[in-house]
């Protein structure tokens, strides 16, 4: 999977992935990160369009806000309402696949994404703005205020 990334993306995702470092605690590391981002890519055609980088942030905010591990199986089910791409990069980062049963999925264009996770005592919801972006880099350089009109967290009983 070396060759996934042109330079341009290697540095874009580098860059994303520091300041994920930097200001989330989270239970995987940056290569891995970086890895399920190259795999998501492969598996989307070779490309990244804005869908895939946001599902993907989404993603790696619901693990920092839960305190998830991924490599624990830690995330119980997910339910998206967006484009397919957003989806994906879901899928791919919480690992919660829909031909598992593990992901509800509603494609909606018109409205803003939503991304609902079960974790193992919490969920959440996280509901993106309505924002137009240029292009991937746009998605992945943008900061989490301008991205998240609201993220609700609640106890599971």
């Amino acid at each position: 999977m070396d060759k996934i990334l042109n330079s341009e993306e290697n540095e874009i995702l580098s860059d994303y992935l520091k300041r994920i470092a930097l200001n989330y605690k989270i239970s995987i590391n940056f290569l891995e990160l970086l890895n399920l981002i190259k795999a998501a890519k492969a598996l989307h055609w070779n490309n990244l369009n804005i869908g895939l980088a946001l599902g993907i942030r989404t993603a790696i905010t619901t693990m920092y806000k839960l305190q998830l591990n991924r490599n624990d199986k830690e995330f119980k089910k997910a339910e998206v309402w967006g484009s397919f791409c957003f989806a994906q990069g879901v899928e791919v980062i919480t690992g919660c696949y829909h031909l598992r049963n593990q992901l509800i999925f509603h494609r909606s264009i018109k409205r803003n994404s939503i991304l609902k996770v079960w974790g193992k005592d919490k969920m959440i919801k996280i509901i993106l703005k309505p924002k137009e972006y240029k292009n991937y880099k746009d998605a992945f350089n943008c900061e989490d205020s301008e991205i998240f009109k609201s993220i609700e967290i609640n106890e599971l009983s």
